[in-house]
């Protein structure tokens, strides 16, 4: 029997199978979480979201199915949260971000993740990494994205997303990486993605933009990628 005064519990990259022990759950002291890198299956206990001492939770390169439980968004002070590279189908809650106050490092990419991003996403002000890619995301980026102005990854690419882009998107002036390639964004770029002088990466690839590059691409003096074929430009 495992010690419910433990604060760590990593089990990373043993070629685990079956599924998640629900027994975990009582761990409540336990800060971090780590079972990526294993052959787990089945779904993500929803008791997971009563150990709210969590500070860093990754279920990230395994098997795992079915919905992410809206139960997890209690864990109102993880900081890294990894569940990307599953099988993990369904929507996001409308107000699952909404508790994530203190996360800095978000990544479900590579699932099959369908809807909308949640409005909520702009509460999460600590934000520094998003991974959202490689998903099957629809709707439109919402202008509240420039609320996240800690953020220097935001990966939004190989998703099903339309509308334009926010011109909040200049708010954004920690960014670095910014991948939006591979969806379905349209009409002009905005100019005030010029104001993100600090971007080594920019992915626009692949979308349905026209009109003309803006010339305030000129100040991205650290530009080290920029993609913008297959668009209408």
């Amino acid at each position: 029997k495992l010690s419910a005064k433990m604060v760590e519990f990593e089990m990373n990259g043993n070629r685990l199978t079956g599924p998640i022990s629900v027994s975990l759950a009582q761990l409540t002291n336990l800060n971090i979480l780590y079972l990526d890198e294993n052959e787990l299956t089945g779904t993500i206990p929803s008791e997971i979201g009563g150990m709210t001492n969590l500070e860093a939770l990754g279920l990230y390169k395994n098997q795992l199915t079915g919905q992410i439980p809206g139960q997890l968004s209690q864990l109102s002070i993880l900081k890294t949260f990894y569940l990307d590279s599953n099988k993990l189908s369904g929507t996001f809650p409308d107000e699952f971000f909404a508790h994530f106050t203190q996360m800095r490092d978000f990544r479900i990419r590579s699932n099959i993740i369908s809807g909308t991003i949640p409005p909520s996403i702009h509460l999460m002000t600590e934000l520094q990494v998003l991974y959202l890619d490689n998903c099957e995301l629809t709707g439109s980026i919402s202008p509240e994205i420039g609320d996240l102005t800690n953020l220097n990854e935001l990966h939004l690419h190989q998703n099903r997303l339309t509308g334009t882009l926010p011109t909040q998107l200049g708010l954004l002036t920690n960014m670095q990486i910014l991948y939006l390639d591979n969806n379905q964004l349209r009409r002009q770029i905005p100019t005030e993605i010029g104001q993100l002088t600090q971007l080594k990466d920019l992915l626009l690839h692949r979308n349905e933009f026209s009109g003309s590059i803006p010339v305030e691409f000129g100040s991205l003096g650290r530009l080290a990628e920029l993609q913008m074929n297959a668009n209408r430009l």
